[in-house]
């Protein structure tokens, strides 16, 4: 049986994700995920502290309002005592992005309003008002500081758009009124100054402004921030970033959306840190814009968005049915661990990829994690320390090996099983072909094939784009 997991929400998420038909307790001082036999034999104390940090988790990630909207729900599930069902943890959290995503536009369009004031006579509840007590708290001239109330009215627009909960105008405010002392605002005026000098050192036009500090906001949420300024502090701490920087800029490159470049941030960040620690790691690594134009995961990562950077032929055929995966980003985070290598290696692990994230919910998966999610053995003692060539070799010796055995020693059975697995055939049933025909089905194929209603497709001129743009990804012939 696995170890425990750390008590992290993040952790907790990826459990969720990672094992769909299971149940997340706390034993042994870490999260566990059960089957219908464990969830059975949890103890209600074990069960409750999973609810428990699943609301705390929500609560920091999502903020107050949003936690106090699924507060009856969430309470429910903590005083039951049953087990938390990743499948209630995910229509949870589905509801408590959604709820966010809402939240902060409603944030927005009540900054706009405060910042633009509504012309009622009397009326303080408004930038004009909270300006001008300001500047008679500080001795000065509110018709001489135009470029400070911009400053102030840029900084209030940010902190309204990372905060975690519902602002008031009395909030907005009270956040103009501490201009200097209040953290909130201090913080979101460094992300708007920054925001600021990155559109102006890299000439960027509004719309791609807005796109670097959307790409900057989903970047600073998807990392779970703490802390009642958790994600405009991420946010300011992404805008430093000079690998977000070269992240956004190769996004803008490609016409990559705001979340692909947060996608693309995340990745590159598991990635090259992956490659930093590791022994023989230069002592002077790539400058930011370099090391990711030469990092296969962010190559990979741009192949699925259109981009022709793969040329290697395991990965154009994998890497399409990978996207098609609700683990096709944590496939990815593996990619340093197998580099370029055969399409069975590739099959192994994306039909695994749930196992190896219930095991290791974060980071670049280890070598032991990943042996263990697909053989159910330990690691060789003589992998540990293989060349990354040596190791993915030794994956695709151990799959061939399950093919020779189903085969009986017939090659050619085993050739030809091993031929449908890494085109896509579960497991179970490539194996079961080595002995005689079998049917499949569509739940029997990898990143399987869907029907999508033609009003959900884009428009002829965007089919037109993407079909452009797979072209030279795919090739004609």
């Amino acid at each position: 049986m696995p170890g425990p997991i750390d008590l992290n929400f993040s952790s907790l998420v990826r459990m969720a994700d990672a094992a769909p038909d299971k149940s997340i307790i706390v034993k042994d001082g870490g999260f566990r995920s059960v089957g219908k036999v464990g969830a059975f034999f949890a103890s209600k104390t074990e069960c409750r502290q999973a609810a428990q940090s699943f609301m705390d988790g929500i609560k920091a990630q999502y903020g107050d309002a949003v936690a106090f909207t699924l507060a009856p729900e969430l309470r429910a599930l903590q005083s039951s005592g049953k087990p938390l069902s990743a499948r209630k943890a995910r229509d949870l959290l589905q509801q408590a992005k959604e709820l966010s995503q809402g939240m902060t536009q409603v944030n927005t369009d009540m900054a706009q309003k405060f910042l633009a004031g509504s012309g009622i006579p009397g009326d303080t509840r408004n930038l004009d008002a909270a300006f001008a007590d300001y500047c008679r708290a500080n001795s000065l001239d509110p018709q001489n500081e135009d470029a400070l109330r911009q400053t102030i009215a840029d900084s209030v627009l940010m902190l309204a758009k990372t905060s975690g909960h519902v602002m008031s105008f009395a909030e907005m405010g009270d956040a103009v009124r501490g201009w200097n002392t209040t953290p909130g605002i201090i913080i979101a005026r460094e992300a708007s100054d920054r925001l600021n000098e990155l559109a102006e050192t890299h000439g960027l036009n509004a719309e791609q402004k807005a796109r670097l500090e959307q790409a900057a906001i989903l970047s600073a949420k998807a990392g779970a921030p703490s802390g009642t300024y958790g994600t405009v502090r991420a946010m300011a701490d992404n805008l430093q970033s000079e690998l977000f920087v070269q992240a956004f800029l190769l996004g803008e490159e490609h016409g990559l959306t705001a979340q692909q470049t947060a996608d693309l941030h995340e990745l590159a960040s598991l990635s090259l840190s992956h490659a930093a620690s590791q022994p023989g790691a230069p002592a002077a690594p790539l400058q930011p814009a370099e090391a990711l134009r030469s990092d296969l995961t962010v190559q990979c990562f741009l192949f699925t968005c259109g981009v022709p950077t793969v040329n290697d032929p395991s990965l154009i055929h994998v890497l399409p049915m990978a996207a098609a995966t609700p683990h096709f980003k944590d496939f990815l985070s593996l990619i340093p661990q197998i580099g370029k290598t055969l399409n069975a290696v590739y099959m192994i692990t994306l039909q695994n990829m749930g196992r190896i994230r219930e095991l290791q919910p974060e980071g670049v998966p280890t070598r032991e994690t990943i042996w263990k999610a697909c053989f159910n053995e330990k690691l060789p003692a003589s992998l540990s320390g293989a060349t990354r060539k040596s190791f993915a070799d030794a994956v695709y010796d151990k799959v061939m090996g399950m093919f020779r055995t189903a085969a009986k020693g017939n090659d050619n059975n085993a050739m030809s099983g091993i031929t449908a697995f890494s085109s896509g055939v579960s497991l179970e049933k490539a194996l079961a072909s080595v002995n005689g025909p079998v049917s499949l089905g569509l739940d029997d194929l990898t990143g399987k094939p869907s029907l999508t209603l033609r009003q959900n497709l884009p428009s002829l001129e965007g089919a037109e784009t993407q079909t452009a743009k797979d072209l030279p990804r795919r090739g004609t012939d």
